[in-house]
């Protein structure tokens, strides 16, 4: 393995509670030829102070700032000024394993691949982190991943968490980065799709290396994952509505996940609803659509489901 240059983005927005744990994680890394690109998000409480307070101890930590715009752009605008031909991303309330990059950089030089990814521990309080075994993991599908069965495997679920990765900066320039318009948290999982649609290839390794911190704040309690990546596939079919038909199953899997989670009907109505199907060439009778919302007031939700989940299942059927 040579000494490659990694260049480390983190975007961080209020996290003060947890980003010195996160640079700390960095620091102890095994693997010294690292920079960390901290993007501070227009943060309004002690964010800063805290970045600071490290960099003046490391000079591999770099500080800019920028106006609150989210994640997408807080990690292009880190990619824009990294250094490294090779990128690796941890979230500010994330953390990394003393041997993630040093094992991560073996597997890569291994393989023949524009992304590794590897397993990650899922963790809620750092109580946790004296005993490993006892967590669980994000169970992630290990494999290559490429061309037309690759995107299929990949629109069926995202298999890559982001804080694992290991990826050639050429590549994810190439397709454009991280799309700052999609503001659904789900950036990083549309970045995979447009890798695979354009040729790259995506590795996955099982060895945890890296933990993924849940928390009240953390995107995946505070939205609705499901119908975000609808809304995610609405871009990504648009920009390749040739292959919409071809993946159809994979686009009434998540139509089915929508129906399952959905807590009300008014996120149902942001799925099902004309405009959303036609983006995705999905076709609901119109009329069914249309009595649903004449009777919101008086059908539960569950009878919602249940008119929903049989459209679906025809849909199936003549596939």
């Amino acid at each position: 393995m040579n000494n490659t240059l990694v260049s480390i983005i983190m975007p961080a927005y209020n996290s003060e509670l947890y980003i010195a744990d996160s640079i700390e994680s960095v620091v102890k890394q095994s693997y010294h030829n690292w920079e960390l690109i901290i993007v501070d998000d227009g943060s309004t409480d002690k964010t800063k102070e805290i970045i600071k307070c490290h960099q003046e101890k490391d000079n591999r930590i770099q500080y800019f700032y920028q106006e609150n715009a989210r994640q997408a752009k807080a990690r292009n605008f880190g990619i824009k000024y990294s250094k490294g031909e090779l990128l690796a991303f941890l979230d500010s309330d994330d953390l990394w394993l003393p041997q993630k990059l040093e094992l991560s950089l073996k597997e890569f030089y291994s393989g023949n691949q524009d992304v590794l990814f590897t397993n990650a521990y899922i963790f809620s309080d750092n109580n946790q982190l004296s005993n490993l075994e006892i967590l669980r993991d994000m169970k992630i599908i290990p494999g290559e991943y490429k061309g037309d069965n690759g995107l299929s495997s990949f629109l069926w679920q995202n298999q890559v968490p982001i804080l694992t990765v290991i990826a050639k900066k050429e590549a994810i320039i190439e397709v454009g980065g991280f799309n700052d318009e999609n503001k659904f948290g789900t950036e990083d999982y549309e970045l995979w799709l447009e890798l695979l649609a354009n040729g790259y290839v995506i590795r996955g390794v099982n060895i945890t290396l890296s933990l993924y911190r849940i928390h009240p704040n953390s995107t995946t309690s505070t939205n609705n994952m499901n119908i975000n990546v609808v809304k995610m596939f609405h871009i990504f079919f648009d920009k390749y509505p040739e292959i919409r038909n071809i993946y159809k199953e994979q686009i009434i899997n998540w139509l089915y996940k929508c129906l399952e989670t959905a807590s009300n009907k008014i996120q149902i109505y942001t799925v099902f609803c004309r405009s959303s199907l036609k983006k995705l060439s999905i076709k609901i009778n119109y009329f069914i659509l249309l009595y649903l919302y004449l009777r919101r007031d008086t059908l539960s939700l569950n009878s919602h489901k249940r008119i929903l989940k049989i459209q679906l299942d025809k849909q199936i059927k003549y596939h």
